[in-house]
């Protein structure tokens, strides 16, 4: 079959909050279930897809980002699919039945790169990863009238104190499908 790799990003920011981020908090644009902003990913036109690897860059809006325990799991659902949003620094539980995610990222805080490429707190942070769950990423087919995107959802997998400053994330995907 013939296919080609697509790339896709998307950004929010978070408040500025001192609070910080426990184990299965939900790092989001606003503190606000209703008011939250996900980054999409339209993917119009694809009859199935693999999720081969993803990016995430988080600046924050002075100082140096805390990489310190900033362990990120980025979640990445078909839009139809995707879990209520809870709040920004507030715990998002994922039931079981709702865990039908399209990949699944973990960004780790030994891994974090500055813009100098050292692997230390700087002025941004910068990793890439391949998909957790296999080689070949994660495929899936939208059927039946399904909205064809994609929904990224950002979940905290350590206590992170992100410092009381907005951190401007931006997630990247490299998305095989046919041509």
């Amino acid at each position: 079959m013939n296919t080609r790799i697509q790339h896709f990003s998307g950004t929010f920011s978070t408040p500025a909050d001192d609070t910080q981020y426990t184990i299965g908090d939900e790092v989001a644009s606003s503190a606000t279930a209703g008011s939250v902003v996900r980054a999409v990913f339209p993917l119009g036109g694809k009859r199935w897809f693999n999720v081969l690897r993803a990016y995430m860059s988080i600046v924050p809006a002075a100082g140096s980002l805390v990489i310190t325990a900033c362990d990120l799991a980025l979640l990445v659902y078909k839009t139809d699919e995707v879990i209520a949003a809870i709040g920004d620094n507030k715990a998002l539980v994922v039931p079981s039945t709702s865990r039908i995610l399209a990949a699944k990222f973990n960004f780790v805080n030994g891994a974090w790169t500055q813009p100098t490429g050292a692997v230390t707190a700087g002025t941004s942070g910068y990793q890439e990863v391949l998909s957790a769950v296999g080689t070949r990423g994660n495929g899936f087919e939208f059927v039946g009238g399904e909205t064809e995107s994609v929904t990224a959802v950002v979940q905290a997998i350590a206590t992170w104190n992100a410092g009381a400053q907005v951190q401007a994330f931006t997630i990247g995907l490299d998305i095989e499908s046919p041509r």
